[in-house]
C-alpha cells in the first residue's frame, strides 16, 4: 500500500475515497480510490468507474483553482506491468507546474506494416464500435466530425485556462 499508507482522507462517500498521500509525486497529488475490491479498472462496476473518473475530472478543476497549477495529469497504473504498486485501482490526480521536474515521458515505438495490421485486426472491436455504447446501450457510430466539435461556454477548457492566466 505505497500511496495509501499514511494518506490523509479528504472526503469519501459510499463508493470512493479521495486521499492525499504524504509521499506523492508533487505537492497536492491526490488519489481517488474505490471502496470495492478491484485490482484493475475492468473489475470495477460501471457506476463506480463513472464516479471515479467524474470525480477525478472535478478534482482537476479544484487543483487548478486552489493551487493555481498550470496543468494536471490523470494517471492510472492498470496492472503490475503498468507500474501498479498498490493492490487496488488508484486514480492519481496530479497538479502540474512548468518545470516541476516530474517526467511522464515515454519513447514512441514505430510499428511496421505487418505489426500495425496485426494490431488492427486484434483491436477491430473498436472499429466495430462494440466498445462505444450509445445512451440507450446500443452500439453507435462515431462520426469524424464529432471529434472536431468545439465546446463553447463556461465549461470550455481554453476559456478557463485564459481566465487563470489573467490572475
Amino acid at each position: 500500500q505505497v500511496f495509501m499508507s499514511e494518506a490523509v482522507t479528504l472526503l469519501e462517500d459510499e463508493a470512493v475515497s479521495v486521499k492525499m498521500p504524504r509521499q506523492g509525486y508533487v505537492a497536492g497529488h491526490l488519489i481517488v480510490v474505490p471502496k470495492t475490491d478491484a485490482m484493475i479498472l475492468e473489475e470495477l462496476d460501471e457506476a463506480v468507474l463513472t464516479k471515479l473518473l467524474t470525480l477525478g475530472n472535478r478534482l482537476c478543476g479544484v487543483l487548478f483553482e486552489a493551487l493555481e497549477c498550470d496543468g494536471t495529469n490523470l494517471f492510472v497504473q492498470n496492472g503490475v506491468a503498468a507500474g501498479q504498486v498498490d493492490d487496488s485501482v488508484i486514480l492519481h490526480v496530479i497538479p502540474r507546474w512548468e518545470e516541476d521536474g516530474l517526467d511522464f515521458s515515454w519513447s514512441k515505438q514505430k510499428l511496421g506494416e505487418a505489426q500495425l495490421g496485426q494490431l488492427e485486426e486484434q483491436l477491430s472491436f473498436a472499429a466495430n464500435n462494440d466498445a462505444i455504447p450509445s445512451d440507450n446501450g446500443e452500439a453507435r457510430t462515431v462520426d469524424s466530425d464529432d471529434a472536431e466539435e468545439v465546446v463553447e461556454g463556461a465549461d470550455n477548457y481554453y476559456a478557463k485556462q485564459f481566465k487563470r492566466g489573467l490572475r
